[in-house]
């Protein structure tokens, strides 16, 4: 079960920090257009 928790959460991270790099990514080359 703690491994699995500690899985899940690190999946979590790894997720949320894709989606603020495409945030970051998306940002600048929306002001570009």
């Amino acid at each position: 079960m703690g491994l699995s928790n500690k899985l899940l959460v690190a999946l979590a991270a790894i997720l949320g920090i894709g989606i603020i790099a495409k945030r970051e990514e998306i940002g600048p080359g929306l002001a570009g257009l």
